[in-house]
């Protein structure tokens, strides 16, 4: 054999000496890694769209045993559930995390499927900050010349409330209302011609294109159904009587269909609200009648007495909150129609709005009520279900619409002014019930 064969014959065995010396240090660690117990490899925080609530995933370097819930322990304190599969243990919480916060999940003793070796294991996550949307009005009340106001424009705001950076995702003229369905934005306007017209935008991309309406006509009540649908009252332009009817509009079908009464005719319908996780929808109509309707028309209409006024309903989709004149606010259950009325004990105060909690019992609300010098005094209550004034409202304003975070953290505080046409909305925390930001605008929509 000559000396480049021999040369080529001890390369190749350096080299496979080599990798078997690889082979024999990672096995060795791969085993150093089991006999060591089972240890957090990969960790995932996932949204559920249709729950609304997170999940955390925590991957585990080698198959465990079913954990127990009793054995992990989560800071900041939060309700959930936990089951194991394979390498993978899934802790789906039962609210929504704090915004912007700090968590740790620490597991007692966690053990391996194939080496009983049983240890603890431990995993540190940051959730993000709150982000909301608002809308923006430029008024001529608001703006200092008429030139300036007639080139100002109305704008959909984003903001990130840790760092209050704003991002402006859509302007217009005209803007009268928007609803915010996953990463897109429904927007209504109004034409000079006092036209409706309905646009959906791309937060991402900023792309904007039309949605199709019924006909000319106006607009009002437009509202979330679920993650692609909205729902929203239409009036014909050439209607006599201005009734509306109320329109279900599939986003990514671009279709729509009218709500239809028992008559199979189009339902006149003053007021209304989706129903979370389910296919109905409360209406009010003629005469103050409250109607739980099935808006795929499978089932049938359901009374659920009168009301003067439709209020929230609960995250769950099991209540609604109604205001009946000489009865004031109270809960009525959509499975037994059982009434619990909303109160607050304290001398005459009047309850002018409210709102459910998302993840505790209990609610907000404005509370208007007279002092001893007959002077006016409003002030919105967080029960949950003790009493906790977060806010003390400043005459001569007065709160048209309050909007609880879907984690319970803040509370958007909508307050327009006698004096003038501006709106503010104050964002409160509800634990320390301190002013977090004032906002110049209105219609918060919690990210």
């Amino acid at each position: 054999m000559n000396t480049r064969g021999w040369r080529w014959i001890c390369q190749r065995k350096r080299f496979l000496f080599a990798v078997i010396g690889l082979l024999i240090i990672l096995s060795t660690l791969i085993a150093l890694s089991y006999l060591q117990g089972p240890r957090v490899r990969n960790a995932v925080l996932v949204d559920d769209p249709n729950m609304g609530y997170q999940t955390l995933q925590l991957e585990f370097n080698q198959p465990v045993k079913p954990i127990e819930p009793h054995a992990i322990q989560i800071t900041p304190q939060a309700d959930f559930t936990a089951t194991t599969n394979n390498a993978t243990v899934t802790i789906q919480f039962r609210q929504r995390l704090l915004s912007n916060a700090q968590y740790h999940v620490a597991i007692a003793q966690i053990t391996g499927a194939s080496i009983q070796q049983t240890t603890a294991a431990s995993y540190r996550f940051d959730t993000p900050p709150a982000q909301l949307y608002y809308l923006k009005h430029h008024s001529l009340a608001e703006t200092k010349t008429e030139f300036y106001a007639a080139q100002s424009t109305d704008a959909i705001v984003q903001m990130n409330l840790a760092t209050k950076h704003e991002k402006t995702l859509y302007q217009a003229a005209q803007i009268v209302e928007y609803a915010v369905v996953g990463s897109r934005i429904v927007v209504h306007t109004m034409n000079d011609a006092k036209i409706s017209e309905l646009h959906q935008v791309d937060a991402k991309t900023g792309v904007v294109s039309p949605l199709p309406l019924p006909g000319k006509g106006v607009v009002s009540r437009l509202r979330v159904i679920d993650n692609g649908t909205v729902g929203y009252l239409f009036a014909k332009a050439d209607s006599k009587d201005k009734t509306n009817n109320l329109i279900v509009h599939d986003i990514a079908a671009q279709r729509h269909h009218t709500i239809l009464g028992l008559n199979r005719q189009p339902l006149l319908v003053y007021d209304w609200r989706p129903v979370s996780r389910s296919a109905a929808v409360v209406v009010r109509t003629r005469g103050d009648d409250v109607l739980l309707v099935d808006r795929t028309g499978e089932h049938a209409m359901q009374p659920l007495g009168q009301a003067a006024v439709l209020g929230d309903v609960s995250y769950d989709g099991k209540n609604i909150m109604m205001m009946k004149t000489g009865e004031g606010y109270f809960a009525l259950n959509l499975e037994n129609s059982k009434k619990s009325p909303i109160t607050h004990q304290q001398g005459n105060d009047v309850i002018s709005l409210a709102a459910f909690l998302h993840t505790r019992s209990g609610y907000s609300m404005e509370i208007t009520s007279v002092n001893q010098q007959h002077i006016l005094q409003r002030q919105t209550v967080l029960t949950h279900p003790t009493r906790q004034v977060i806010h003390q409202t400043t005459p001569p304003a007065y709160t048209t619409n309050i909007t609880v975070s879907p984690n319970d953290q803040y509370t958007a505080i909508e307050q327009k002014s006698t004096a003038g046409s501006s709106t503010k909305t104050h964002i409160i925390d509800n634990k320390t019930g301190q002013t977090v930001y004032t906002l110049d605008g209105k219609a918060v929509v919690w990210s």
